[in-house]
């Protein structure tokens, strides 16, 4: 990001928008996996060595595509924050 200023980008809205996606991206990738190991155990699968592979697997996975999602979304929602114009833009 050091160089998004010299490139003319915007290093601040950059900045803001990778922070929001990476916060939404943790919190969502926890609950994935949380709900994921929660119904794989609720089910009977921790029973064998086998199951907690399963287990672990599933958590992973849903921790990766729910954490990726969240970030997309956290992306998305903070750069049309960020880019809006204020309601007294014109004054």
């Amino acid at each position: 990001m050091p160089d998004e200023n010299g490139r003319g980008g915007d290093g601040m809205r950059t900045a803001t928008v990778q922070t929001t996606g990476l916060a939404t991206g943790v919190v969502g990738g926890y609950v994935g996996a949380t709900l994921a190991s929660n119904a794989a155990v609720a089910i009977g699968l921790a029973a064998t060595p086998l199951g907690w592979v399963l287990v672990l697997g599933v958590g992973i996975a849903a921790a990766y595509f729910a954490g990726a999602g969240f970030d997309w979304a956290g992306q998305k929602l903070s750069s049309s924050i960020y880019d809006r114009t204020g309601i007294f833009s014109g004054w």
